[in-house]
């Protein structure tokens, strides 16, 4: 506060105001905090650092179940930096903010977008499981199993489990419960290193075999 008070012309005030923000998160002050990445992002809009001020505004409302809020935020971020990394972060949280604000068609329509941007970047991934969730949900199982298939074709981690925990829950809706098992048990073998899925693998397995007599 001291440089912003004493030297406001300085290259440094982007990153002064970024570590008030992260340090008044840390101090459980959000009102702090989104004051600071406000200032940041409207003095500093094509500054690096006002771009991600941007994108922790949204996440706060977020994380405040304020979704809707959240959206506009990461839709600035998607405008700003659509085909890099960030950007293409900030399109799956909105997609995801967009679920929460009863905007399923919309999301998915967010996530088809990301893969078409970039098929085979880490967030294409992450929105194939999407699709493939709300694939299970409308009961076009073929289509959640493809989804997921790719995933697990493309990652070798907590997606790649969850896209093999999807397939399994495929066949557990459907009634299938021997399949589901062996779908599930997979997870046990082929991602041990997270503990998540597995547990949450293991929870349906059980499922499985009380609806199996077992």
């Amino acid at each position: 506060r001291t440089l912003i008070s004493d030297i406001p012309a300085s290259e440094n005030v982007p990153f002064a105001l970024d570590q008030i923000g992260r340090i008044s998160i840390l101090n459980n002050d959000n009102t702090g905090a989104e004051a600071a990445f406000e200032e940041l992002r409207k003095n500093y809009p094509d500054h690096d650092l006002g771009i991600l001020a941007s994108m922790k505004i949204g996440d706060m409302r977020a994380d405040a179940g304020r979704a809707e809020e959240a959206i506009g935020y990461y839709e600035h971020v998607e405008k700003e930096r659509r085909d890099d990394h960030i950007g293409l972060e900030a399109s799956y949280k909105k997609g995801l903010a967009l679920i929460k604000s009863d905007k399923a068609e919309t999301a998915m329509g967010t996530f088809n977008d990301i893969i078409s941007r970039s098929p085979d970047h880490i967030m294409a991934q992450k929105s194939r499981l999407e699709l493939a969730e709300n694939a299970i949900a409308e009961k076009k199982y073929d289509e959640a199993v493809k989804l997921a298939e790719i995933v697990i074709n493309n990652v070798v981690d907590d997606n790649a489990a969850r896209a093999q925990y999807i397939i399994g829950n495929r066949y557990f809706v459907a009634g299938d419960f021997e399949t589901a098992q062996y779908k599930l048990m997979r997870i046990t073998m082929l991602y041990e290193n997270y503990e998540e899925w597995i547990a949450e693998a293991k929870l349906l397995i059980a499922r499985c075999q009380s609806n199996l007599g077992e």
